[in-house]
């Protein structure tokens, strides 16, 4: 969905050029940060990447070259550009399409290299690696220089990895779903009795949702001139396909409470509605969050180490 979006964008002419991540040309385990002007640059940069990333590093850079983009990125990301536009009146003028994806939280690099590990790899000898791909939802995938292929299915990875080594500011995150952004999109899952199944189905679908006038004269646009196919999609499915966020953030509230009782920063989440949310929650939810959070306060668990920021480095070894 974004893919096809920033390439209409692009090739309309509606933009110079999108700023977006993709593979890093240097490490296949690590993200990297791209201008990308072109269908087959921006096709390059599709798919998904769960692991450290800073899309915003040269902000300031890309605006004062002056030239019109679009710009892809995680939901707090959205959120940082809203913010900018505040005092730099050049982000309204230069970025007309804030495009952002679905997030469940971007887990430390430190996950992706216990994946290598896991199959019994060392990171120096990897060629790709790709967390989704080859079909949808896509099973993680691993290509050495030497020609071995290793796989794992989305549910392995998620559930054995990346969801234990998210960052602690994802957990307190009330934006899973891009409230900022113009357009955002993530995975139209397949249902089984009732609950979103991840098993292998095909090419897949996106959901999206315009958020913006902008956001929705974008998606007509794009349908119009051919880059888009839409089929009509309900807030009930929604609500059924990703019943996790939901669930998120009807804990943010109780997981700030656990904070503020042990005197943590917390952040401000202004007007994405955590009171409102908060006391939706049914009472195991409010409990289960706060008691959570306070545990991990009293541990000191909950500040992050230097390993969820990207430096991580990993040994010589190949356990």
């Amino acid at each position: 969905m974004l893919t096809a979006l920033a390439v209409y964008l692009v090739e309309s002419g509606e933009v110079d050029g999108v700023l977006q991540v993709g593979v890093s040309s240097e490490n296949p385990l690590l993200n990297d940060v791209s201008f990308n002007t072109t269908r087959e640059q921006i096709v390059a940069s599709s798919g998904s990447r769960y692991g450290p990333t800073a899309p915003l590093r040269d902000i300031r850079a890309m605006l004062d070259s002056g030239r019109r983009f679009a710009f892809i990125g995680k939901p707090c990301d959205v959120a940082t550009l809203r913010n900018l536009a505040r005092v730099d009146p050049r982000v309204e003028t230069q970025i007309p399409c804030m495009l952002a994806m679905f997030c469940g939280g971007s887990p430390s690099i430190v996950a992706t290299y216990n994946i290598v590990r896991r199959f019994g790899e060392d990171h120096r000898d990897v060629d790709e690696f790709r967390y989704r791909g080859h079909g949808w939802p896509g099973p993680t995938y691993v290509r050495t220089r030497q020609g071995r292929e290793h796989r794992q299915s989305y549910d392995e990875t998620w559930f054995s990895n990346l969801t234990y080594e998210l960052m602690f500011r994802c957990k307190i995150c009330a934006d899973g779903t891009g409230e900022h952004a113009d357009v955002v999109a993530g995975d139209c899952w397949v249902m089984d009795n009732g609950k979103p199944s991840h098993r292998e189905a095909g090419d897949g679908w996106n959901m999206h949702i315009a958020r913006t006038v902008r956001g929705r004269q974008l998606i007509e646009d794009a349908i119009v001139a051919g880059y888009l196919h839409e089929e009509p999609f309900t807030v009930a499915e929604l609500e059924a396909m990703h019943d996790d966020h939901g669930t998120k953030k009807r804990s943010v509230l109780w997981r700030l409470a656990g904070l503020a009782l042990t005197a943590q920063p917390f952040p401000d989440h202004g007007a994405l509605r955590v009171v409102q949310a908060g006391l939706a929650a049914s009472w195991r939810e409010r409990w289960t969050a706060f008691r959570g959070t306070l545990a991990r306060s009293l541990k000191r668990r909950n500040r992050e180490s230097p390993v969820t920021s990207g430096t991580f480095a990993p040994d010589t070894t190949t356990s």
